[in-house]
């Protein structure tokens, strides 16, 4: 469990502007260098955002990426580790026509992460902003740019709530002295179970430009 995590109520009014429920078409897979963490947190990525995954093994990225667009996917996750934990998601996109490629759409730089390993499968996903930093901003507008409208009338759905840090986490952090330094949090919290399943501590977000 989560040192310090108390029970917290649907929010009402969600900054993402409606109580719609989206999807994200994703597939998900790692880097070469992997390990038994990040074959952990895979798996719990996967179910919450209803994201298969496809094993690395030897396979190139682009062999990869070849195969979602032959079954239809319009995002790839790639998850890295480094020291033995998940450090950077790294998300492609496709844009334009139904066999356009995949192009970098960005990378969260994670610096940490609670999960709970009791997940069951979500079918879509809600984005909710609660936080007003810069940072949280950033991630907000990094996901929204990848969903999808949900069509079903009714899903089992998961809410991503974007928010910030502590005041005494956030000024440990500025002791860092990081220029990149942009942090927010992300939970995937369950609004029906009222159960935090997941939690991304998130040091930055990089987009090209």
């Amino acid at each position: 469990m989560l040192s310090g995590e108390k029970r917290r109520e649907r929010p009402e009014n969600s900054p993402s502007g409606d109580q719609t429920y989206y999807s994200l078409r994703a597939l998900i897979t790692t880097s070469r260098r992997k390990s038994q963490l990040t074959n952990t947190f895979v798996k719990g990525l996967s179910l919450l955002l209803n994201a298969p995954i496809i094993r690395r093994g030897s396979s190139n990225l682009k062999s990869i990426a070849l195969q979602a667009i032959e079954e239809d996917f319009d995002c790839l996750i790639v998850v890295y580790t480094a020291r033995g934990n998940p450090s950077v998601l790294t998300f492609y996109r496709r844009v334009g026509q139904r066999d356009s490629p995949f192009v970098i759409h960005g990378r969260l730089f994670l610096m940490g992460f609670y999960l709970d390993r009791h997940i069951p499968a979500f079918e879509c996903l809600k984005l909710v902003l609660e936080s007003p930093s810069t940072g949280g901003k950033k991630v907000f507008n990094f996901l929204r740019d990848l969903l999808h409208k949900e069509e079903k009338a009714k899903c089992h759905g998961i809410d991503l709530i974007v928010k910030d840090f502590g005041t005494k986490e956030l000024e440990k952090m500025r002791l860092w002295r990081n220029e990149k330094l942009d942090p927010a949090i992300l939970d995937f919290w369950d609004p029906i179970k009222d159960h935090l399943y997941m939690r991304l501590k998130i040091h930055h977000v990089w987009m090209p430009s």
